[in-house]
């Protein structure tokens, strides 16, 4: 589990990311126990500025008898731009897998970055959020 440290990351918005979450109505405190359900890292690896980094990003439905739709994705930074399947295209079946991809942009970054895309899914009983971290480390 990410401390808060690791969440409290700025974008390129003027606020944290928990600020902006907390205009939405979810505190700080109840981040990941109240709103996300799941969360996964994915590393890009050693990435020079300026270069676009395609990663591919694969949902399983675990599930046994339940549904799974993908109901929103939200980039947090402009630097991020994720292509998944939403609504009917991105409802699956218990045991099928769909893969989302996402491009990491570098350009006018550099250092250890870490950026979160949100993915909000709905079974028939209720709603799973999924907090995915990109990250890498850039060089100019």
């Amino acid at each position: 589990m990410l401390d808060q440290s690791d969440i409290d990351v700025t974008y390129d918005r003027p606020e944290s990311y928990i600020d902006y979450l907390n205009q939405r109505g979810i505190s700080k405190e109840n981040i990941f126990k109240d709103y996300y359900t799941k969360e996964f890292k994915f590393d890009a690896g050693k990435l020079k500025s300026g270069q676009v980094k395609e990663i591919k990003i694969p949902f399983k439905n675990t599930s046994s008898d339940d549904y799974i739709k993908i109901t929103a994705v939200n980039e947090i930074c402009s630097c991020l731009k994720a292509d998944f399947p939403e609504g009917d295209a991105g409802k699956f079946k218990p045991g099928e897998t769909k893969a989302g991809t996402v491009k990491f942009d570098t350009k006018g970054l550099s250092g250890k970055i870490r950026r979160p895309i949100e993915v909000r899914t709905f079974t028939n009983r209720k709603e799973i959020n999924y907090l995915i971290w990109i990250q890498a480390e850039i060089s100019k």
